[in-house]
């Protein structure tokens, strides 16, 4: 977000409210100067002073009687700074955060939990929707970022977050800082993705690009939080007339847009929710992206040009390397949903080339090129097109219909004259050693000779689940992430039987060029020979 910015007030504890910063002289005389600019997109403000009220109480109250308590009081501590800010731009909108309960040392896990959402629900229904009924012409949106603090605390004590090996103590490795709950770093990175990604509402890439390549936390707890507190929020800012399925259903749902990404927070209403893949590699190319085929004739051979979405398996579709390029069969479909709609994808000009971010690309540097995944392609990079290079010019995010994954002999295909791999990163790619990720297509290919031979054992009867997932790729996929979650003693005992097997199967194909009856021939007698010798020495 290169043209994001702000402009904060801060007052510690309960002095940081609305209404004590608008009793403040100090501060409201600071705030007016901020606002009285005029070119505030998004004003913030926090949580109500609660005076000495227990939330345990009022939840449990809420649980016997199902009424929340009373905010009307707390009401006119939120008009009259959203009044302020839109006497001086009318188009501010506005957003309310809701934090986490204090003196969390004092509840265990699943209280704190428990506390924490019944916090956020409540002030959604007894303020966020207050307000949006005052100002039906202004974007009122609501983050609870609460449940970040109650999801790492529950995998702090669960053992499940490496990064943190203090409840309490210095910020760099504890959750809190003191009793008291003030954050440290990882929970304050944490909120920070929750707020961006809701304020902005980016395409769902930005957030795995930015997790894999900036955040220093460990990739799978990052993924793991932000997706289960985003998925909290999911029904606070949604448009539909339907109730948030985290809250009590008396609550009445937002009506206002929710916020679209641009080079400034806009009040564009979101349209049909983009889609993306349920595992990586799933979603690779829309229906309408072109390939060449070779396909025989009466008259011989003849090279089309098709869409996608025509291709089908046992066609033979043009691949290539850096230096030459050939007629490959289609063995399998990683992915296979040409009617899925509004999926998102990154489009690369001048070629027309479109691509989901974490399907990887042949990119020249100098003299030598490499895979690397779609969301690291740049402006000025080269890629391989129409068998020479060719610079990016422009970069840009579209939504297509379908989602299709053809699958190579080669780990290669040509789509829109660009040579790509048929492979996409793993959603779990942080498991995987350095090296592997750093050599991800080539990885890929060697362990892919199980999906290779899966498919000459099924010919072309090859079966998807009703959301078109190749079930074969899905299984290797699990399998993978299992082997890759193991210790490394599990690991080396699995690889030691693992390792010469996948290595016979993947030079036999290259000695005998996917010639399979040869190829399986030489295997089995291969198999044949090495039992044979270990029932002699066991003897």
């Amino acid at each position: 977000f290169p043209q994001h910015g702000f402009k904060a007030e801060f007052s510690g504890g309960q002095s940081g409210s609305p209404g004590r910063l608008w009793l403040d002289d100090g501060h409201r005389t600071s705030i007016n100067a901020k606002l009285s600019s005029g070119s505030i997109d998004l004003f913030g403000m926090t949580s109500f002073d609660g005076g000495d009220s227990d939330p345990q109480a009022e939840m449990d109250a809420y649980l016997e009687t199902g009424v929340y308590p009373s905010a009307d009081e707390f009401i006119p501590d939120y008009t009259q700074w959203i009044d302020l800010a839109l006497s001086y731009n009318t188009d501010t909108a506005i957003f309310l955060g809701w934090h986490w309960t204090t003196n969390n040392n004092l509840f265990s896990a699943a209280n704190f939990t428990a506390v924490n959402e019944f916090l956020c629900n409540y002030f959604y229904t007894s303020v966020v929707l207050e307000l949006r009924q005052l100002y039906p012409d202004t974007q009122v949106l609501y983050i609870c970022y609460g449940p970040v603090a109650s999801k790492m605390r529950q995998m702090y004590e669960d053992n499940n977050l490496p990064d943190i090996t203090n409840m309490i103590g210095t910020a760099p490795t504890s959750l809190f800082t003191d009793d008291l709950g003030h954050a440290g770093d990882m929970l304050k990175d944490m909120m920070g993705i929750i707020w961006l990604q809701i304020i902005y509402d980016p395409p769902p890439f930005f957030l795995q690009t930015y997790t894999n390549s900036t955040t220093p936390w460990n990739k799978n707890s990052v993924r793991d939080i932000t997706t289960e507190v985003l998925a909290f929020n999911e029904g606070y800012n949604l448009k539909e007339l339907a109730p948030p399925t985290n809250a009590p259903t008396t609550m009445q749902p937002s009506q206002q847009p929710t916020v679209t990404m641009s080079s400034s927070p806009s009040m564009v209403p979101s349209s049909t929710p983009t889609v993306t893949a349920p595992f990586s590699g799933g979603i690779c190319f829309p229906s309408e992206s072109l390939v060449q085929v070779l396909r025989t004739e009466e008259r011989g051979q003849k090279i089309t040009t098709i869409p996608m979405e025509q291709l089908q398996i046992d066609d033979f579709v043009l691949t290539a390397t850096k230096d030459s390029s050939s007629y490959e069969r289609v063995y399998s479909f990683g992915h296979y949903n040409p009617n899925l709609p509004k999926v998102e994808y990154i489009q690369f000009l001048p070629s027309g080339l479109e691509i989901s971010a974490n399907h990887y690309l042949y990119r020249m540097k100098k003299e030598s090129g490499k895979f690397v995944p779609a969301s690291e392609i740049e402006v000025g990079d080269d890629l391989i097109v129409d068998a020479r290079r060719e610079k990016v010019t422009e970069v840009q995010y579209v939504h297509r219909r379908g989602a299709l994954a053809p699958l190579t002999s080669s780990g290669t295909i040509v789509v829109n004259g660009v040579l790509a791999s048929t492979y996409a990163a793993l959603d779990e790619e942080s498991i995987l050693p350095s090296w592997i990720q750093n050599q991800f297509h080539e990885w890929s290919h060697f362990v892919t000779i199980i999906l290779r031979c899966h498919s000459w054992i099924t010919s072309s009867k090859e079966q998807h689940t009703a959301d078109g997932l190749s079930i074969a790729t899905d299984r290797l996929r699990s399998a993978t992430i299992w082997y890759f979650r193991q210790s490394s003693m599990v690991q080396s005992v699995l690889a030691i039987w693992l390792l010469p097997i996948l290595g016979l199967m993947y030079g036999l194909e290259q000695m005998y060029n996917n010639n399979w009856w040869p190829f399986l021939f030489t295997a089995i007698i291969i198999i044949l020979m090495s039992s044979k010798r270990m029932k002699f020495h066991k003897k």
